[in-house]
């Protein structure tokens, strides 16, 4: 017995009519009798009376039509529910964020996701971009907010924001006033920049950028490590 049997069934049963029913299922009336008769051959039981001039259902084929009704109806939802979740409008959704969470922009986002999703539940893990990007791969979580560049061909990578690199300096500090700073002007200085091990491709690419601006390693300290 198939799902397409109850339909078979219930239009029967709604319009007691061959033709009818046949026509509302998008078939041919013999194929429709055909099925029919096979379903009641394979259940022992007989679910409507037919004669050239009407078409009755059984006090067994009522019963049959009842349940078969509410099996529909269910697989119906089950179809739906489904759908839902595979385009996020109910579910869970694993979000990692490089960076404080309480970020305007990811405030922004995460609320508008929540009008559009209003039963979706969002989880949200504060790790650095490496650690996103095996996550990812490995289906721990479902989208990432991390710091580019990223190496690996499996992920889909999409630019939300762009923000200039800036330099943190005291309020007291001789350079803090310039709108500008020359990194050779900084070369000297202790700095702290994130670890390696949270953003890979990003620190390389930092250090890249001072060494030849005269930095140092050895005035360069990480945070996060």
């Amino acid at each position: 017995m198939e799902l397409r049997h109850l339909r078979y069934v219930v239009a029967l049963a709604d319009s007691l009519h061959f033709g009818r029913a046949a026509e509302r299922l998008g078939i041919s009336q013999p194929p429709l009798s055909q099925q029919l008769r096979h379903l009641e051959e394979e259940l022992g039981v007989k679910l409507f009376n037919r004669t050239k001039r009407q078409v009755e259902v059984t006090r067994a084929g009522e019963l049959f039509v009842h349940e078969a009704r509410a099996i529909l109806a269910q697989a119906e939802y089950a179809a739906k529910l489904a759908t839902r979740v595979s385009e996020g409008e109910i579910g869970q959704l694993t979000i990692g964020v490089a960076g404080p969470a309480d970020a305007p922009i990811f405030v922004e986002t995460f609320r508008t996701f929540a009008r559009r999703h209003p039963k979706s539940r969002l989880i949200l893990r504060n790790i650095g971009t490496a650690q996103q990007a095996q996550a990812l791969r490995e289906g721990r979580i479902h989208v990432g907010f991390l710091v580019p560049p990223v190496d690996d061909v499996e992920l889909a990578i999409e630019t939300v924001i762009e923000r200039p690199i800036a330099i943190a300096l005291p309020r007291g500090h001789a350079l803090a006033a310039r709108s500008r700073v020359p990194l050779r002007s900084l070369a000297t200085e202790s700095h702290i920049l994130f670890a390696r091990d949270l953003a890979p491709a990003s620190s390389t690419r930092s250090f890249r950028r001072l060494l030849p601006s005269g930095f140092r390693s050895r005035t360069l300290s990480a945070y996060g490590s």
